[in-house]
């Protein structure tokens, strides 16, 4: 996806590259320097936090801290609520529905591999270990939509969505990588699921412009598919990351088209799409 450039001028460009790197690249080293620390310990101790999610995985601190501290150093103390509230709410009754989008995802994945030949068992939910599974997964979404919706948004209107959206989904694979390469899955495990973290951060950004610009509905989806992989058959270990990837894509295809058909929407390269 490729966008064109905002202003009519070179001018506008200019000063929307520079709106991006005054806060999402800052940020993003804030991230990397301080993640260094829990990849390191991922290093040292082979303990999983959960199933198939290396200690590693504490990182989700991580973009939240970065932000604040961000501002902190920018004197931009208004900035930092402001960010939370961006992620925070207000949630709507139909946000449910969305909040089905990745079980119902992942199930159809689940289901493709049976027909293809899998023998994966029926998944065994315990209602209480899922709801609090739920309840620290929301924890750890919103820790990090904080960052990589929270400040996307208020970098939103410099450059454009598609061209944002594409850098944001670029660095969100680059930190992941190294948790995914500290689980006990090979390469081409790996490369499937960095693939789909691509893919899903892209819907991400669609579906938060779609539903109103509200970053409440990155967590909720953020929070979900965390929550159905996790209770996939074997403790997540019957999860195929393709097959996954390739479902998130179509879904991501049929909100670009939505997003250029709609009346209300934006154009190819609008940074201001309707609420």
């Amino acid at each position: 996806m490729t966008a064109g450039p905002e202003g009519a001028g070179s001018g506008g460009s200019m000063a929307g590259s520079l709106a991006v790197r005054s806060e999402i690249l800052p940020v993003y080293g804030l991230i990397m320097i301080l993640s260094l620390p829990f990849w390191i310990l991922g290093l040292v101790f082979h303990v999983d936090l959960l199933p198939g999610v290396p200690i590693s995985g504490l990182t989700f601190l991580v973009p939240a801290l970065s932000g604040v501290l961000y501002y902190g150093l920018a004197r931009k103390p208004a900035s930092i609520a402001a960010t939370f509230r961006r992620v925070t709410g207000p949630a709507k009754r139909g946000d449910l529905l969305l909040f089905g989008l990745m079980p119902l995802l992942l199930a159809l994945g689940y289901l493709q591999d049976g027909l293809m030949g899998g023998a994966e068992p029926f998944p065994s939910i315990d209602p209480i270990r899922t709801t609090i599974l739920l309840l620290a997964l929301l924890v750890a979404a919103l820790g990090e939509e904080y960052a990589w919706t929270g400040i996307f948004l208020n970098t939103e209107g410099s450059l454009s969505r598609r061209r944002n959206a594409l850098l944001i989904a670029i660095l969100y694979c680059v930190w992941h990588a190294v948790p995914f390469l500290q689980t006990e899955h090979g390469i081409e495990w790996i490369m499937q699921q960095l693939l789909f973290s691509f893919f899903f951060r892209l819907l991400i950004v669609n579906l938060v412009f779609i539903g109103g610009k509200r970053g409440v509905l990155a967590v909720l989806l953020h929070a979900s598919y965390n929550l159905a992989w996790q209770l996939y058959p074997i403790e997540g270990s019957g999860y195929r990351p393709l097959s996954a990837a390739m479902l998130t894509a179509a879904v991501l295809l049929v909100t670009e088209v939505f997003i250029l058909r709609s009346k209300g929407g934006p154009s190819p390269t609008s940074s201001s799409p309707a609420r």
